[in-house]
């Protein structure tokens, strides 16, 4: 009995330090907290990535004691070096074969941390090309990036964020303009093909851009679907495969890409869909399709 007694008082008198310890450490962790947003002052970001750029820069600036500063930032031009590098390579150079086949254009924008020893660990885009291949091209590119003179503030090093711009533009042939997104590329197949396979004429013809209207008449969207319905089969989306080519039409160029497609009925398992379509804001609209035998043939049906 009495040693129960003595171990229940000790186990009181364990439980008193441990409230009594418990608030002075939350006090202290929630002091760390703040002291750690007061020095992440918010930056001066430049115009147009002000809400990317500053919440890049708070979430950064917790990594390390060590200061950061955004290269663009006026307040401190006269205080820092920038970081620089002996060789940097263009867009040319990082140009993604696959963007290049597509046919795709675009600007990107990325923010990046050089670190005191002159390396890249951490990196986002802020402003992306609508591509994913071009923007995984940039942000790869700074990542693997090394520089031979990192930041200094007031002649201290310093980590410094860098904003930079790569604008990708095909030589020797036209590209696709910014609305024809990753996204609104595939997107143009499917506002095809989803009418064809329910049979839905009324849905397509709404689709179809009101320029084109007078000569893709609901009729004739009805005849196609016969048509190709006999000739095809059922057909259901696969991938995009590039642009064959750009007319211009009363001064407005139409863009014709072609898109690979599974068929039914072709022994080859396979059909070519082109789709032509003008620049329009959000989305391309379309001016006319017709789908044709593929030249590539699949192996699985």
């Amino acid at each position: 009995m009495i040693v129960r007694t003595r171990r229940r008082k000790a186990d009181e008198r364990s439980a008193a330090i441990a409230v009594r310890w418990a608030a002075p450490c939350l006090l202290l962790l929630l002091a760390y907290s703040f002291d750690s947003y007061a020095d992440c002052p918010s930056p001066i970001a430049p115009p147009g990535f002000a809400d990317n750029v500053r919440q890049f820069y708070e979430d950064m600036c917790r990594e390390s004691d060590i200061p950061l500063v955004l290269a663009s930032d006026p307040s401190v031009k006269s205080r820092l070096q920038v970081p620089s590098a002996a060789h940097r390579l263009t867009e040319d150079d990082i140009y993604p074969d696959s963007a290049r086949r597509s046919s795709f254009e675009g600007s990107v924008v990325v923010a990046f941390v050089v670190e005191p020893d002159g390396t890249v660990q951490h990196s986002k885009v802020v402003q992306s090309s609508g591509h994913r291949s071009l923007d995984a091209a940039e942000w790869m590119y700074w990542k693997q990036n090394k520089f031979d003179s990192p930041g200094r503030l007031d002649g201290q090093p310093a980590r410094v964020i860098v904003l930079e711009r790569m604008n990708f533009k095909l030589k020797g042939g036209p590209g696709l303009p910014p609305s024809f997104s990753d996204w609104a590329v595939d997107d143009l197949a499917l506002r095809i093909l989803q009418p064809y396979t329910s049979r839905d004429a009324s849905a397509l013809f709404q689709a179809i851009d009101e320029t084109a209207k007078r000569d893709i008449t609901l009729s004739k969207i009805q005849e196609r679907f016969t048509r190709y319905g006999k000739q095809y089969g059922a057909m259901s989306y696969l991938y995009y495969k590039g642009l064959l080519s750009v007319k211009n039409v009363h001064e407005v160029p139409q863009y014709r890409l072609w898109y690979l497609v599974r068929a039914a009925a072709p022994d080859n398992g396979a059909a070519a869909l082109i789709v032509t379509a003008v620049d329009r804001k959000p989305l391309p609209g379309i001016t006319d399709f017709e789908f044709e035998p593929s030249p590539i043939r699949l192996n699985i049906r």
